[in-house]
C-alpha cells in the first residue's frame, strides 16, 4: 500500500492523522480508519475530505465514526459501494440476525459492528464481496447482493 503524496503506513501507525486531499493505492489489509484517535478529542477530527482509493484494494479495511461523503471507494467488481448505508445495514441485520446457521450469524455480527461504527452523518459505505464470502460463504454473499441490489452504484466523477 501506498499513499500518494504522503506519509507511509509505518509512519502513520499509531499516530492520528487526517487524511485530506489525497489518494491511496494498492492494499489496505485491516487497516482502520479512526475519525478520532485514542484519547485524541482534543485534535481535529479526521474527516476524510477529497480521499481517493479508486486505486486501492481494501480487504478487512474499517472506517470507524466518519461520514465518507467526500471519499472515492474502488470501482471494481471486489467493492461493493452502497448508498443509504445504514438502512441497509438495518435491513441485512433484520434479515441475518435471528438465523441458526454460522455464516448467518457471522454476517449478523460483522453487520453489527458496522452498525457500531457509522459515521454521525453516515449515507454511504463499502463491502467487500471476498471479506463476506470469507464471512458468510457464497450463499451469504447471494444473499446480500440479492438483499442490496447487485446494480452497480453509478461512478462518482472527480471535479478538477
Amino acid at each position: 500500500m501506498r499513499l500518494v503524496g504522503g506519509v507511509s503506513p509505518g509512519e502513520a501507525c499509531g499516530l492520528l492523522i487526517t487524511f485530506t486531499d489525497c489518494s491511496f493505492e494498492g492494499e489496505l489489509s485491516g487497516v482502520l480508519f479512526y475519525r478520532t484517535g485514542f484519547r485524541g478529542e482534543r485534535f481535529p477530527p479526521n474527516e476524510m475530505k477529497r480521499v481517493d482509493f479508486r486505486r486501492a484494494k481494501l480487504p478487512w479495511t474499517e472506517f470507524r465514526g466518519l461520514d465518507l461523503d467526500e471519499v472515492f471507494f474502488p470501482e471494481d467488481d471486489d467493492h461493493i459501494v452502497i448508498d443509504r448505508y445504514p438502512e441497509t445495514l438495518d435491513r441485512l441485520l433484520a434479515h441475518f440476525c435471528g438465523r441458526s446457521d454460522m455464516g448467518s450469524r457471522r454476517l449478523a455480527t460483522r453487520f453489527e459492528h458496522r452498525k457500531k461504527w457509522l459515521g454521525p452523518h453516515q449515507r454511504v459505505g463499502v463491502l467487500k464481496r471476498n471479506d463476506l464470502i470469507e464471512t458468510g460463504g457464497e450463499e451469504g454473499l447471494e444473499t446480500v447482493l440479492q438483499m442490496i441490489g447487485s446494480a452497480p452504484r453509478p461512478p462518482v466523477s472527480r471535479g478538477g
